[in-house]
Protein backbone atom coordinates (compact mmCIF):
# COMPACT_ATOMS: atom_id res chain seq x y z
CA UNK A 1 0.00 0.00 0.00
CA UNK A 2 2.95 2.77 0.77
CA UNK A 3 4.77 1.88 -2.53
CA UNK A 4 1.29 2.83 -4.51
CA UNK A 5 0.44 5.79 -2.15
CA UNK A 6 3.97 7.05 -2.49
CA UNK A 7 3.96 6.72 -6.35
CA UNK A 8 0.80 8.65 -6.40
CA UNK A 9 2.83 11.69 -4.77
CA UNK A 10 5.58 11.68 -6.91
CA UNK A 11 3.36 12.12 -9.68
CA UNK A 12 1.68 15.36 -8.17
CA UNK A 13 4.53 16.54 -6.99
CA UNK A 14 6.40 16.62 -11.38
CA UNK A 15 2.55 18.71 -12.30
CA UNK A 16 4.01 20.95 -9.29
CA UNK A 17 7.28 21.60 -10.43
CA UNK A 18 6.14 22.67 -14.03
CA UNK A 19 4.35 25.78 -12.40
CA UNK A 20 0.43 25.87 -12.77
CA UNK A 21 -1.32 28.21 -10.35
CA UNK A 22 -4.61 28.69 -11.46
CA UNK A 23 -6.24 26.29 -9.48
CA UNK A 24 -5.27 25.29 -6.31
CA UNK A 25 -7.18 23.16 -3.34
CA UNK A 26 -6.94 23.78 0.26
CA UNK A 27 -7.28 20.81 3.30
CA UNK A 28 -8.17 21.88 6.54
CA UNK A 29 -7.81 18.69 8.96
CA UNK A 30 -9.21 18.26 12.32
CA UNK A 31 -7.25 15.56 14.04
CA UNK A 32 -9.14 13.35 17.02
CA UNK A 33 -7.83 13.03 19.92
CA UNK A 34 -4.79 9.66 19.59
CA UNK A 35 -7.19 6.75 20.50
CA UNK A 36 -5.81 5.36 24.18
CA UNK A 37 -5.44 1.60 22.03
CA UNK A 38 -3.56 2.60 19.20
CA UNK A 39 0.43 2.47 18.87
CA UNK A 40 0.65 3.96 15.39
CA UNK A 41 -1.58 6.12 13.29
CA UNK A 42 -1.73 7.91 9.79
CA UNK A 43 -3.28 10.10 8.09
CA UNK A 44 -2.80 11.20 4.39
CA UNK A 45 -4.54 13.04 1.76
CA UNK A 46 -3.20 13.12 -1.85
CA UNK A 47 -3.65 14.62 -5.50
CA UNK A 48 -3.15 11.57 -7.80
CA UNK A 49 -3.03 11.22 -11.56
CA UNK A 50 -4.00 7.68 -12.81
CA UNK A 51 -5.57 5.39 -9.62
CA UNK A 52 -3.65 2.38 -11.59
CA UNK A 53 -0.48 3.76 -12.46
CA UNK A 54 2.66 1.40 -11.62
CA UNK A 55 6.49 1.97 -11.33
CA UNK A 56 9.76 2.28 -9.81
CA UNK A 57 9.64 3.78 -6.47
CA UNK A 58 13.05 5.73 -6.18
CA UNK A 59 13.95 8.57 -3.98
CA UNK A 60 10.36 10.08 -3.96
CA UNK A 61 9.54 10.51 -0.07
CA UNK A 62 11.33 13.88 -0.89
CA UNK A 63 7.65 15.01 -1.71
CA UNK A 64 5.35 13.53 0.82
CA UNK A 65 5.01 16.48 3.23
CA UNK A 66 4.98 19.50 1.20
CA UNK A 67 2.35 18.37 -1.28
CA UNK A 68 0.13 15.86 0.68
CA UNK A 69 -1.69 16.21 4.61
CA UNK A 70 0.95 13.55 5.28
CA UNK A 71 1.22 12.01 9.37
CA UNK A 72 -0.67 14.66 10.98
CA UNK A 73 -0.21 12.57 14.41
CA UNK A 74 -2.17 13.68 17.66
CA UNK A 75 -0.86 12.83 20.88
CA UNK A 76 -2.52 15.51 22.75
CA UNK A 77 -6.29 15.23 24.70
CA UNK A 78 -7.20 17.82 22.16
CA UNK A 79 -8.03 18.46 18.65
CA UNK A 80 -5.40 19.50 16.13
CA UNK A 81 -6.38 21.66 13.28
CA UNK A 82 -3.50 21.51 10.15
CA UNK A 83 -3.74 23.71 6.71
CA UNK A 84 -2.35 22.34 3.55
CA UNK A 85 -2.14 24.01 0.27
CA UNK A 86 -1.43 22.83 -3.30
CA UNK A 87 -1.49 23.77 -6.51
CA UNK A 88 -3.18 21.44 -8.82
CA UNK A 89 -3.10 20.80 -12.36
CA UNK A 90 -4.57 17.63 -14.74
CA UNK A 91 -4.98 15.60 -11.44
CA UNK A 92 -7.78 12.79 -11.87
CA UNK A 93 -8.29 12.44 -7.92
CA UNK A 94 -7.86 12.63 -4.35
CA UNK A 95 -6.33 9.41 -2.35
CA UNK A 96 -7.24 8.98 1.53
CA UNK A 97 -5.49 6.81 3.43
CA UNK A 98 -6.51 6.87 6.94
CA UNK A 99 -5.15 4.19 9.78
CA UNK A 100 -5.12 3.59 12.77
CA UNK A 101 -3.48 0.53 14.15
CA UNK A 102 -3.07 -1.44 17.66
CA UNK A 103 0.40 -3.02 19.30
CA UNK A 104 -0.36 -6.23 17.55
CA UNK A 105 -0.39 -4.16 14.10
CA UNK A 106 -4.20 -4.77 13.92
CA UNK A 107 -5.96 -2.03 12.38
CA UNK A 108 -8.33 -0.50 14.81
CA UNK A 109 -9.91 1.66 11.73
CA UNK A 110 -8.98 2.28 8.62
CA UNK A 111 -10.35 4.14 5.14
CA UNK A 112 -8.49 3.84 2.17
CA UNK A 113 -10.16 5.34 -1.39
CA UNK A 114 -10.09 7.93 -3.84
CA UNK A 115 -12.26 10.42 -5.44
CA UNK A 116 -12.89 11.71 -8.52
CA UNK A 117 -11.47 15.86 -9.58
CA UNK A 118 -12.10 18.16 -12.40
CA UNK A 119 -10.62 21.68 -11.79
CA UNK A 120 -13.98 23.17 -13.95
CA UNK A 121 -16.92 21.38 -11.32
CA UNK A 122 -14.93 20.03 -8.17
CA UNK A 123 -16.53 21.14 -5.24
CA UNK A 124 -16.31 21.21 -1.37
CA UNK A 125 -15.50 17.40 -0.17
CA UNK A 126 -15.17 16.21 3.49
CA UNK A 127 -13.11 13.26 3.88
CA UNK A 128 -11.92 10.88 6.67
CA UNK A 129 -13.52 9.71 9.69
CA UNK A 130 -10.72 7.77 11.78
CA UNK A 131 -7.60 9.64 12.12
CA UNK A 132 -8.98 12.56 11.24
CA UNK A 133 -11.78 14.21 9.03
CA UNK A 134 -10.67 17.12 6.31
CA UNK A 135 -12.69 19.73 4.69
CA UNK A 136 -11.03 19.93 0.74
CA UNK A 137 -11.90 22.77 -0.86
CA UNK A 138 -11.24 24.15 -4.23
CA UNK A 139 -9.52 27.47 -4.70
CA UNK A 140 -10.54 29.71 -8.11
CA UNK A 141 -12.10 32.62 -8.76
CA UNK A 142 -14.70 32.74 -11.61
CA UNK A 143 -14.65 35.78 -13.63
CA UNK A 144 -18.01 37.73 -13.92
CA UNK A 145 -19.25 38.64 -16.92
CA UNK A 146 -21.51 42.10 -15.44
CA UNK A 147 -17.92 43.34 -13.95
CA UNK A 148 -18.63 47.20 -13.76
CA UNK A 149 -18.74 48.07 -10.09
CA UNK A 150 -19.51 51.48 -8.03
CA UNK A 151 -18.73 51.94 -4.57
CA UNK A 152 -22.04 50.78 -3.48
CA UNK A 153 -22.11 48.05 -5.47
CA UNK A 154 -22.22 44.34 -3.82
CA UNK A 155 -19.38 42.08 -5.02
CA UNK A 156 -19.50 38.18 -4.06
CA UNK A 157 -16.42 36.09 -3.84
CA UNK A 158 -16.01 32.23 -3.96
CA UNK A 159 -14.06 29.24 -3.61
CA UNK A 160 -11.04 31.20 -1.55
CA UNK A 161 -10.07 31.40 2.04
CA UNK A 162 -7.38 34.16 2.24
CA UNK A 163 -8.00 36.93 -0.09
CA UNK A 164 -6.02 40.00 -1.51
CA UNK A 165 -6.62 42.71 -4.04
CA UNK A 166 -4.81 45.47 -5.47
CA UNK A 167 -6.00 48.84 -7.43
CA UNK A 168 -5.13 49.28 -11.15
CA UNK A 169 -1.35 48.23 -11.10
CA UNK A 170 -0.22 49.59 -6.94
CA UNK A 171 0.62 46.41 -5.67
CA UNK A 172 -1.50 43.48 -3.79
CA UNK A 173 -2.70 44.17 -0.21
CA UNK A 174 -4.53 42.09 1.93
CA UNK A 175 -8.68 42.17 2.44
CA UNK A 176 -9.55 43.65 5.67
CA UNK A 177 -9.30 40.83 8.21
CA UNK A 178 -12.91 40.39 8.08
CA UNK A 179 -12.80 38.68 5.05
CA UNK A 180 -10.07 36.49 6.00
CA UNK A 181 -10.65 32.27 6.34
CA UNK A 182 -13.42 32.26 4.92
CA UNK A 183 -15.00 30.62 1.19
CA UNK A 184 -17.09 33.31 0.51
CA UNK A 185 -16.77 36.40 0.99
CA UNK A 186 -19.39 39.75 0.15
CA UNK A 187 -18.60 43.45 1.08
CA UNK A 188 -18.26 46.64 -1.69
CA UNK A 189 -15.73 48.91 -2.55
CA UNK A 190 -16.29 51.30 0.69
CA UNK A 191 -14.97 47.46 2.93
CA UNK A 192 -11.91 48.32 1.20
CA UNK A 193 -11.73 52.28 1.10
CA UNK A 194 -9.25 54.55 -1.22
CA UNK A 195 -11.14 53.27 -4.75
CA UNK A 196 -11.60 57.35 -5.38
CA UNK A 197 -9.95 57.93 -8.71
CA UNK A 198 -8.93 54.42 -9.61
CA UNK A 199 -10.24 52.67 -12.74
CA UNK A 200 -9.89 48.90 -11.65
CA UNK A 201 -9.70 46.34 -8.72
CA UNK A 202 -7.99 43.23 -8.89
CA UNK A 203 -9.23 40.58 -6.26
CA UNK A 204 -6.86 36.78 -5.97
CA UNK A 205 -7.73 33.80 -3.51
CA UNK A 206 -5.24 31.45 -1.96
CA UNK A 207 -3.99 30.45 1.37
CA UNK A 208 -1.43 32.48 3.57
CA UNK A 209 1.21 33.50 0.79
CA UNK A 210 -0.37 31.46 -2.29
CA UNK A 211 -2.74 32.39 -4.39
CA UNK A 212 -4.59 31.52 -7.84
CA UNK A 213 -5.96 33.29 -10.56
CA UNK A 214 -6.82 36.91 -11.07
CA UNK A 215 -10.45 38.17 -11.29
CA UNK A 216 -10.91 42.35 -12.12
CA UNK A 217 -13.82 44.79 -11.76
CA UNK A 218 -13.75 48.24 -13.84
CA UNK A 219 -14.65 50.75 -11.13
CA UNK A 220 -17.57 53.11 -12.26
CA UNK A 221 -19.31 56.01 -10.90
CA UNK A 222 -22.70 55.29 -8.86
CA UNK A 223 -25.42 56.27 -10.74
CA UNK A 224 -28.48 58.28 -9.05
CA UNK A 225 -31.46 56.09 -8.67
CA UNK A 226 -34.86 57.54 -10.75
CA UNK A 227 -37.40 59.28 -8.32
CA UNK A 228 -39.81 58.90 -11.33
CA UNK A 229 -39.12 55.76 -13.83
CA UNK A 230 -40.90 57.75 -16.41
CA UNK A 231 -38.97 60.60 -17.94
CA UNK A 232 -41.29 63.92 -17.99
CA UNK A 233 -41.61 64.17 -21.91
CA UNK A 234 -42.28 67.58 -23.79
CA UNK A 235 -43.49 67.32 -27.51
CA UNK A 236 -41.22 68.68 -30.54
CA UNK A 237 -42.09 72.24 -31.01
CA UNK A 238 -42.40 72.15 -35.05
CA UNK A 239 -43.04 69.17 -37.21
CA UNK A 240 -40.36 66.65 -38.18
CA UNK A 241 -37.45 68.82 -35.85
CA UNK A 242 -35.56 67.51 -33.14
CA UNK A 243 -36.73 70.21 -30.43
CA UNK A 244 -38.71 67.97 -27.98
CA UNK A 245 -37.46 66.90 -24.41
CA UNK A 246 -36.96 64.45 -21.62
CA UNK A 247 -36.85 65.25 -18.05
CA UNK A 248 -34.94 62.85 -15.75
CA UNK A 249 -35.67 63.34 -11.74
CA UNK A 250 -33.28 61.38 -9.30
CA UNK A 251 -33.50 60.53 -5.58
CA UNK A 252 -29.74 62.57 -5.33
CA UNK A 253 -27.26 64.75 -6.60
CA UNK A 254 -24.75 63.53 -9.00
CA UNK A 255 -21.53 62.61 -7.15
CA UNK A 256 -18.54 65.17 -7.47
CA UNK A 257 -16.27 64.40 -9.84
CA UNK A 258 -18.55 62.16 -12.17
CA UNK A 259 -20.46 62.68 -15.17
CA UNK A 260 -23.58 60.74 -16.37
CA UNK A 261 -23.64 59.26 -19.79
CA UNK A 262 -26.82 58.54 -21.23
CA UNK A 263 -28.16 56.63 -23.78
CA UNK A 264 -31.09 56.89 -25.99
CA UNK A 265 -32.83 54.05 -27.43
CA UNK A 266 -36.05 53.39 -29.59
CA UNK A 267 -38.76 51.35 -27.37
CA UNK A 268 -39.51 48.18 -29.23
CA UNK A 269 -41.84 46.07 -27.10
CA UNK A 270 -40.27 42.72 -28.56
CA UNK A 271 -36.74 43.72 -28.38
CA UNK A 272 -36.57 46.77 -25.85
CA UNK A 273 -32.75 46.75 -25.55
CA UNK A 274 -32.36 47.27 -29.38
CA UNK A 275 -32.85 50.70 -31.82
CA UNK A 276 -29.98 52.58 -30.45
CA UNK A 277 -30.07 56.33 -31.61
CA UNK A 278 -27.46 58.21 -29.78
CA UNK A 279 -25.33 59.28 -26.72
CA UNK A 280 -24.57 62.47 -24.70
CA UNK A 281 -23.15 63.30 -21.16
CA UNK A 282 -23.74 65.62 -18.56
CA UNK A 283 -21.53 66.90 -16.42
CA UNK A 284 -22.25 67.66 -12.03
CA UNK A 285 -23.23 71.44 -13.21
CA UNK A 286 -25.74 70.61 -15.75
CA UNK A 287 -28.03 68.64 -13.04
CA UNK A 288 -29.80 71.00 -11.32
CA UNK A 289 -31.82 70.40 -8.37
CA UNK A 290 -31.42 66.41 -8.70
CA UNK A 291 -33.48 67.06 -12.88
CA UNK A 292 -31.77 67.28 -15.98
CA UNK A 293 -33.57 67.68 -19.46
CA UNK A 294 -32.24 65.96 -22.88
CA UNK A 295 -33.19 68.60 -25.29
CA UNK A 296 -33.39 68.20 -28.99
CA UNK A 297 -35.13 64.67 -29.22
CA UNK A 298 -37.62 63.66 -32.19
CA UNK A 299 -41.30 62.70 -31.85
CA UNK A 300 -41.07 58.78 -30.91
CA UNK A 301 -41.56 56.83 -27.85
CA UNK A 302 -38.09 56.09 -26.46
CA UNK A 303 -36.27 54.74 -23.40
CA UNK A 304 -33.04 56.27 -21.86
CA UNK A 305 -30.11 53.83 -20.09
CA UNK A 306 -27.65 55.99 -18.40
CA UNK A 307 -25.23 55.59 -15.88
CA UNK A 308 -22.32 57.33 -13.98
CA UNK A 309 -18.94 57.78 -14.83
CA UNK A 310 -15.82 59.54 -13.50
CA UNK A 311 -15.30 62.09 -15.95
CA UNK A 312 -12.06 60.77 -16.92
CA UNK A 313 -13.90 57.93 -18.77
CA UNK A 314 -14.14 58.30 -22.22
CA UNK A 315 -16.35 55.36 -22.87
CA UNK A 316 -19.59 55.70 -24.75
CA UNK A 317 -21.73 52.91 -23.87
CA UNK A 318 -23.69 51.96 -20.62
CA UNK A 319 -22.95 48.58 -19.18
CA UNK A 320 -24.79 45.99 -17.25
CA UNK A 321 -25.16 48.06 -14.37
CA UNK A 322 -27.29 50.85 -16.48
CA UNK A 323 -30.31 52.33 -15.01
CA UNK A 324 -33.37 52.18 -17.65
CA UNK A 325 -36.35 54.60 -17.69
CA UNK A 326 -39.73 53.57 -18.70
CA UNK A 327 -40.91 54.05 -22.09
CA UNK A 328 -41.70 57.79 -22.41
CA UNK A 329 -43.24 59.60 -25.79
CA UNK A 330 -42.64 62.73 -27.49
CA UNK A 331 -45.51 63.98 -29.23
CA UNK A 332 -45.21 65.08 -33.01
CA UNK A 333 -46.61 68.52 -34.06
CA UNK A 334 -49.28 68.87 -35.92
CA UNK A 335 -47.59 70.82 -39.41
CA UNK A 336 -48.51 74.69 -39.16
CA UNK A 337 -50.86 75.70 -42.51
CA UNK A 338 -51.94 78.81 -43.19
CA UNK A 339 -54.15 80.26 -45.93
CA UNK A 340 -53.55 83.87 -47.18
CA UNK A 341 -56.15 85.52 -49.83
CA UNK A 342 -55.68 89.33 -51.11
CA UNK A 343 -58.53 91.45 -50.73
CA UNK A 344 -58.51 94.60 -53.98
CA UNK A 345 -59.94 97.43 -52.72
CA UNK A 346 -63.39 98.29 -54.28
CA UNK A 347 -62.37 102.17 -55.24
CA UNK A 348 -58.75 103.96 -55.27
CA UNK A 349 -59.98 105.55 -51.88
CA UNK A 350 -59.94 102.36 -50.03
CA UNK A 351 -57.18 100.04 -48.98
CA UNK A 352 -57.16 96.67 -49.71
CA UNK A 353 -55.92 93.76 -46.84
CA UNK A 354 -55.11 90.41 -47.32
CA UNK A 355 -56.90 87.88 -45.41
CA UNK A 356 -54.74 84.98 -43.08
CA UNK A 357 -55.93 81.92 -41.46
CA UNK A 358 -54.13 79.63 -40.40
CA UNK A 359 -54.03 76.23 -38.13
CA UNK A 360 -52.02 73.76 -36.77
CA UNK A 361 -48.17 74.32 -34.78
CA UNK A 362 -48.79 75.95 -31.37
CA UNK A 363 -50.63 79.15 -30.75
CA UNK A 364 -50.57 82.36 -30.29
CA UNK A 365 -49.68 82.67 -34.44
CA UNK A 366 -48.06 85.94 -35.55
CA UNK A 367 -47.60 86.94 -39.34
CA UNK A 368 -44.28 88.88 -40.65
CA UNK A 369 -45.64 91.02 -43.36
CA UNK A 370 -43.19 92.76 -45.86
CA UNK A 371 -40.06 90.83 -43.64
CA UNK A 372 -40.56 94.08 -41.54
CA UNK A 373 -37.98 94.48 -38.52
CA UNK A 374 -37.94 96.02 -35.21
CA UNK A 375 -35.27 96.46 -32.77
CA UNK A 376 -35.73 94.56 -29.35
CA UNK A 377 -33.26 94.95 -26.44
CA UNK A 378 -30.85 96.26 -28.98
CA UNK A 379 -31.39 93.29 -31.28
CA UNK A 380 -32.49 93.55 -34.93
CA UNK A 381 -35.53 90.94 -35.20
CA UNK A 382 -39.01 90.15 -37.49
CA UNK A 383 -41.33 92.25 -36.56
CA UNK A 384 -44.16 89.88 -35.50
CA UNK A 385 -47.54 90.87 -35.00
CA UNK A 386 -50.73 88.40 -33.34
CA UNK A 387 -53.55 87.72 -34.58
CA UNK A 388 -56.26 84.75 -34.30
CA UNK A 389 -59.07 83.25 -35.93
CA UNK A 390 -59.25 84.50 -40.02
CA UNK A 391 -58.12 87.98 -39.92
CA UNK A 392 -57.70 90.70 -42.89
CA UNK A 393 -53.96 92.75 -42.66
CA UNK A 394 -54.46 96.04 -43.60
CA UNK A 395 -52.81 97.48 -46.72
CA UNK A 396 -51.81 100.88 -47.55
CA UNK A 397 -49.67 100.84 -50.11
CA UNK A 398 -50.06 99.70 -54.01
CA UNK A 399 -47.88 96.80 -55.12
CA UNK A 400 -46.34 93.23 -54.41
CA UNK A 401 -46.96 92.11 -50.56
CA UNK A 402 -45.53 89.00 -49.08
CA UNK A 403 -46.82 87.81 -45.98
CA UNK A 404 -45.02 85.07 -43.49
CA UNK A 405 -46.91 83.19 -40.66
CA UNK A 406 -45.05 81.64 -37.67
CA UNK A 407 -46.23 80.32 -34.46
CA UNK A 408 -45.38 80.59 -30.71
CA UNK A 409 -41.92 78.61 -31.60
CA UNK A 410 -41.55 80.38 -34.66
CA UNK A 411 -42.29 77.29 -36.55
CA UNK A 412 -43.23 78.20 -40.26
CA UNK A 413 -45.00 76.24 -42.52
CA UNK A 414 -43.45 73.49 -44.61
Amino acid sequence: MKKKLLLFIFFLGSLLVHGQTEYGILIKSTMKPKNSNASSTRYTICGVTDYSLTGPTGSIDLYTKRFCTDNIINSSGAEKIQYNFFYVRDIDGLFILDLELNSRGQSICAKEYAIPYNKNTFKDEVLGGCVGRSNVWPIHLTQPAANNVCSDDVINLTNGWNWQYQYDATGWKPMPAQFQGKRSITFNLKDIGNHDGKSQIFFQAGYDKQFTNTVVYTIIGCSPELDEKKPEATPVKCSNTATGSATLKFKSELKTGNKLLLNLFRANPEAPDTGFIMSISALENEVINKTYTWNNIAAGTYKIKYQAQSISDTGNKVGLSAIVTDAFTIEEKTPLTFWATAIQPACSTNQGAIEIRATGGTTPYYYILDNQTEVINGETVPKRIPFSGSYQIPITTDGAHTVKIVDKFNCAEQ
